[in-house]
């Protein structure tokens, strides 16, 4: 038999009428490899084909499933029977593709037959192995890559394409097959039913449970773009181009708000082209070598480590976050009152809009409808001095908001309004020190009692919660100068109207679980040992 399949054979005709996302990508292949990869992906979709034949009864596609198992075996003993299998054969050879991941592939589909739910993301990791993950690795050997890397880069990319289609029918497949891909610990754990997702209008439960899903599709591109082996980039310019349509669908699904129940959403013709353009112009370029995915520990729960563990974790890594108190946010959490059964913040504390990446976190988590919005400042203050007084921003941009507000802000006397238009230029002349207090830093400056008393000591126990006399000096200036010198977003104040642990549990430890991380609460860290740095 010739080591190249013949032009037009059973293999390109199938790959032809299936109109598929991968098949596009085959365009910019040399010839052989195209054909090789036409071929494959032909006895890719005959063997799914076969368990999704509604005519035939179970055994009957058993035994076709069987017959591909004799005849991959056939293939390596060089007499398969079916003309399919003779056309894969000499891909086979020619590529050195080992049996492994094609019986892989069958064991995948055949999962079709009997199992249609999934209790844990595990079981569905195993599903999804067989029928994405296998599907890489024979490609990496028709694309000819070199090393072992690319390995670990087709199995995180075959997740990331296939918990992609995942999301994209869930509707399809409930209906027509009965079968749900999403996990069932997961639904019970946003308290979504079958019934709900047979439905056709999101429920507010489902709503999350689909941006889980999307997050760790996101979570698993990311990573497989950290396991791109340069030394095989050159030969993996298929994958990449298949990688460019398959994340705009998933950001397409975003974008339209999970709304899959009516049926899938689907690029249009224009935007595949558009992104195969794009990855296409993308080849040639130079691309920086990034950090391969890692296990990451983030010790302490705040606001601020917690958007670092989101962060991480959705940038392809492993995170495992701690937090010695029994739940989230650090110094600024929430508490159930036990008397009452109120819940309580531990202090009135604002975020404001120089917060990027906690608000980004808490937006992505599907809270930000939790949190109140004032663009402008407006905060009173009663002291036994002058009584109530308001501090009213202007709607000039910053800095020149807070002129109005000053000059109308009865606590503060014309020594102390003179002193805080003077804080910014003698703040840069005189920066904090490395562990000094911001109550000594504002001495320094200059800053009156009256001004310390009236703006100072508040803004900072409520944007950084904690007192001007431990409070970092560093962390103080960085807050002041985006939130009142900066632009006008930054200068936004947010107030959290269900409790502020709210706005992080359950979603970020359900999240960091999700993409092989972890939350621990009550686990204080009380040291830790770098192997190497």
């Amino acid at each position: 038999m010739n080591s190249s399949q013949p032009p037009g054979g059973t293999g390109e005709r199938i790959t032809r009428r299936s109109g598929s996302n991968l098949a596009l990508s085959f365009i910019c292949l040399p010839k052989e490899q195209r054909q090789a990869m036409s071929t494959f992906y032909a006895f890719c979709r005959t063997v799914d084909d076969v368990v999704d034949e509604t005519t035939q009864t179970l055994s009957e596609r058993q035994e076709q499933l069987s017959a591909w198992r004799e005849d991959i075996r056939a293939i390596y003993r060089g007499n398969p029977m079916q003309p399919l299998a003779q056309e894969l054969a000499p891909v086979v050879r020619k590529y050195l593709i080992p049996p492994e991941p094609l019986l892989e592939i069958l064991a995948g589909v055949e999962m079709d037959l009997t199992k249609t739910r999934y209790e844990t993301f595990a079981e569905l990791e195993k599903y999804c192995y067989g029928v994405a993950s296998a599907v890489g690795l024979v490609s990496i050997n028709i694309f000819c890559c070199q090393t072992r890397a690319a390995r670990d880069y087709a199995i995180a990319l075959g997740m990331a394409f296939q918990l992609t289609n995942i999301l994209r029918d869930v509707a399809y497949d409930l209906q027509k097959f009965g079968r749900i891909y999403l996990p069932l610990e997961e639904c019970r754990t946003f308290g979504v039913l079958e019934e709900d997702l047979r439905k056709t209008v999101l429920t507010p439960g489902v709503a999350r449970l689909f941006r889980l899903q999307y997050f760790r599709a996101r979570h698993y591109f990311e990573k497989a773009d950290r396991l791109i082996p340069e030394s095989d980039r050159p030969h993996l310019s298929a994958a990449l181009l298949m990688t460019g349509v398959y994340r705009d669908l998933l950001e397409k699904l975003r974008q339209n708000h999970f709304e899959v129940l009516r049926g899938p959403v689907k690029l249009t013709r224009w935007e595949k082209l558009k992104a195969l353009r794009r990855g296409r112009a993308r080849l040639g370029q130079v691309h920086e070598k990034r950090r391969a995915p890692s296990r990451i520990a983030v010790i302490g729960g705040g606001f601020a480590g917690s958007a670092a563990a989101f962060a991480l974790a959705r940038a392809g890594h492993r995170v495992e976050l701690f937090e010695a108190k029994p739940q989230l946010g650090g110094r600024a959490h929430s508490y159930r009152e036990t008397k009452t059964g109120t819940t309580l913040d531990n202090g009135q504390h604002i975020l404001m809009g120089c917060y990027h990446h906690t608000l980004e976190m808490i937006e992505a988590l599907g809270n930000g409808d939790r949190l109140e919005k004032h663009d402008r400042l407006d905060l009173a203050f009663v002291s036994s001095r002058r009584g109530r007084s308001v501090l009213r921003s202007s709607p000039l941009p910053p800095p020149f908001h807070l002129l109005g507000g000053l000059f109308g802000f009865a606590e503060l006397s014309w020594t102390d309004r003179w002193a805080i238009l003077n804080f910014p230029t003698r703040a840069k002349s005189h920066p904090p020190q490395a562990g000094e207090s911001t109550q000594n830093w504002l001495g320094r400056l200059g800053q009156t009692s009256g001004s310390i008393r009236a703006l100072w000591e508040p803004f900072c126990l409520a944007a950084l919660n904690a007192p001007i006399g431990s409070a970092d000096a560093g962390l103080f200036w960085e807050v002041t100068c985006r939130a009142l010198f900066g632009t006008a977003r930054d200068a936004a104040i947010y107030f959290d109207r269900s409790g502020l642990t709210h706005l992080l549990q359950p979603e970020l430890g359900i999240f960091l679980e999700a993409t092989g991380g972890g939350l621990h609460l009550a686990t204080p860290i009380e040291s830790f040992t770098l192997d190497s740095f």
